[in-house]
């Protein structure tokens, strides 16, 4: 894991502006030498009490936790609009961070806040005023837009001094198209930024997760290969059965690796520890063969790597959808 200091973009986003506009700040937060952005979103509320989230989301970026709020250099916080406030799964959050509160870790930290409304007079510029309330009980520097910005005096689809904004309209223009919102402004982040996305550094061919990533594949396909050729070379033929129990297990993570879904990582780590039993049972038996070998040293070196790489995706940013079904 990287040391370099990381400013939070912390967002809720119903069906995908919101989640948009996170990641054009994440970009420029990443333009700044030696700053990072976290993105990270916060899990749906729900008046069904028996009604829970999974710890990790199936896709998308992950929720924030108190040690992400805690060890940030900055904030970037954004919502859409609920009757001129922030929505309800972000005010539940906030609500949740006593805690850091009674210690004092967000004080003197700087802030910025940034939303999203189907409408031009959906209540943009109260709800960024909402959504600085807690920021500011928490001790946190807040930062607008300063009306030195040009953008600021020419946009038609948002932007307010309270922080950046963005009105889709009835054609539901996607943030930040040409002629639309002024840049964004939040801690670290410097405007008219072109600097990469976080999943495009997270995924880079130098990252530490696209090494473990890349090794999990390769790892994961050898020993696929291991298993056909060994039924195809065996004395005696392939026996069927025994190879269709040996690849389907494994294939069925195949889906979640490959959007590299965390939890299909532990998922295969399980199952590659049943894997592990058989090959040393094979390597000691008076009977073994070279498979046994093979298979002892793929399912180890498969664990690792793939351990890693779940490890790994769950304190990186993820790259957010880019379809929008709905303004907000």
């Amino acid at each position: 894991m990287s040391m370099h200091p990381y400013i939070l973009v912390l967002y809720y986003s119903l069906h995908g502006n919101t989640r948009e506009m996170a990641r054009h700040i994440a970009r420029g937060v990443e333009s700044v030498a030696g700053v990072e952005a976290r993105l990270r979103t916060v899990p749906k509320v729900s008046t069904v009490c028996e009604a829970v989230e999974e710890d990790v989301p199936a896709d998308g970026d992950l929720y924030c936790s108190a040690d992400d709020l805690r060890n940030c250099a900055g904030l970037a916080l954004g919502s859409p609009t609920r009757f001129g406030n922030m929505a309800a799964p972000m005010k539940y959050f906030w609500d949740g961070t006593a805690a850091l509160w009674l210690g004092g870790h967000l004080v003197d930290k700087p802030a910025s806040v940034f939303t999203s409304t189907s409408t031009q007079h959906g209540g943009q510029e109260s709800t960024l005023l909402t959504m600085m309330l807690p920021l500011l009980h928490h001790g946190m520097v807040l930062a607008g837009i300063p009306y030195t910005e040009a953008a600021l005096h020419q946009t038609q689809t948002g932007g307010t001094p309270y922080g950046s904004s963005h009105t889709a309209g009835e054609k539901k223009r996607p943030p930040f198209e040409s002629g639309g919102n002024p840049p964004v402004f939040c801690p670290g982040a410097t405007p008219g930024t072109t600097g990469p996305a976080p999943e495009d550094r997270i995924m880079s061919q130098t990252s530490p997760l696209a090494l473990a990533r890349t090794l999990t594949f390769v790892a994961y396909g050898l020993l696929l290969a291991s298993f056909c050729v060994w039924q195809l070379v065996r004395p005696g033929g392939p026996r069927y059965f025994a190879w269709t129990v040996q690849l389907v297990p494994l294939l069925i993570f195949l889906p979640g690796l490959r959007r590299d879904n965390p939890r299909a990582h532990i998922g295969l780590c399980f199952v590659l520890l049943l894997y592990f039993i058989k090959a040393v049972e094979g390597v000691f038996s008076p009977m073994r063969a070279w498979i046994d070998y093979v298979l002892l040293s793929l399912t180890v070196f498969l664990f690792i790597v793939s351990m890693l790489t779940s490890r790994w995706l769950q304190r990186s940013p993820k790259p957010a959808e880019s379809a929008y079904a709905d303004p907000q």
